[in-house]
């Protein structure tokens, strides 16, 4: 009984043991386990403070004056977006040589021509014309033509050519658009800088060459068909000279003035008259076929008529004749 008891004990003892030794297997692994994170945890702790002081190694202290100035890479640097690096941030907000060398081109240096049109419905054409005229004069512009165009005798547009001061441009544009409703407008601009440009040098050399003539006649003595040569040469050159000076004067009053053709055309509904108009002018040109007609007809009347009562005598004696003779016949 003492054995039968002895070895129910070894087997609860051995059924007991098998658990229990597991479970430190098991303890032992996760203590493995948690000492490696543990150790890869300080090693990412030691490689991201030593990042980080790096970069505080290469930003300059924080200062408390106001005044004090601050450096131009910092504000790119601040600018720059997150995950850019510092030499790509410093890349971005730096200006390149080429931007840094490129210069706006200065407009006031160029030689511009430009002219402009517009096209208005107005209700009153006289007195937009003449608010027109107001305008001009009050932009020290000049009115160089002015014309009118009637249909069915009645004027239903009015044309104006303005020589505006080329300053004054822009202000006349403005001040003609409130005339009424604007249905064209059109600006366009031609740059003659080269053609000025070519045009005073042409005139310097021509220059330059007649002042050799002129001091040729002067100095020198010649022939007199060398010098009768040498005077037609420099009339020659002079009137050359005269006309390119006088291109380069039209060239002057071009870039001074500028031109402004302005259409002022009659808007509004088509009214009682302009229905009737039409009809009338129709009636009128039917009539005017109709008495062309009957002019023909009258000409066509007074042209054969003479000859008609020529041809009925010479008939009425030619029948006298020819019964005059009948009756002698039967005789």
């Amino acid at each position: 009984m003492n054995l039968s008891r002895s070895a129910g004990y070894a087997r609860r003892t051995t059924r007991f043991r098998g658990p229990v030794r597991d479970r430190a297997v098991y303890t032992d692994a996760l203590s493995d386990i948690m000492s490696r994170l543990i150790g890869v945890a300080g090693v990412l702790a030691v490689a991201l403070l030593s990042a980080c002081g790096s970069d505080a190694a290469g930003i300059p202290p924080a200062t408390t004056d106001a005044s004090a100035p601050v450096a131009p890479s910092a504000a790119p640097s601040a600018a720059a977006p997150e995950g850019t690096s510092r030499s790509a941030a410093a890349s971005i907000a730096a200006p390149t040589a080429t931007d840094q060398g490129t210069t706006l081109p200065d407009w006031s240096a160029q030689k511009l021509v430009r002219t402009a049109e517009l096209r208005i419905g107005v209700m009153d054409l006289a007195k937009a014309a003449n608010v027109a005229d107001s305008i001009a004069r009050r932009t020290g512009s000049l009115v160089a033509d002015r014309s009118s165009r009637s249909v069915r005798d009645r004027v239903n547009q009015t044309d104006l050519v303005l020589r505006v001061p080329s300053d004054s441009l822009a202000v006349a544009l403005t001040a003609l658009r409130t005339l009424g409703e604007v249905r064209f407008e059109q600006v366009t601009t031609q740059d003659i800088t080269k053609s000025y440009a070519d045009l005073d040098t042409r005139i310097a050399v021509k220059e330059q060459t007649v002042g050799r003539l002129r001091a040729l006649l002067e100095t020198r003595t010649a022939k007199l068909a060398d010098v009768v040569e040498v005077e037609r040469e420099l009339g020659r050159a002079i009137a050359e000279l005269e006309e390119m000076k006088g291109s380069r004067r039209y060239y002057d009053q071009q870039l001074a003035m500028s031109t402004v053709t302005l259409h002022l055309e009659l808007a509004g509904g088509a009214s009682t008259g302009e229905f009737v108009a039409p009809i009338a002018e129709s009636l009128a040109r039917s009539g005017a076929v109709l008495g062309r007609s009957i002019s023909a007809v009258i000409d066509v009347v007074v042209i054969l008529l003479p000859w008609g009562l020529v041809g009925g005598l010479i008939w009425a004696v030619f029948a006298r004749v020819r019964q005059h003779n009948k009756s002698n016949a039967r005789s």
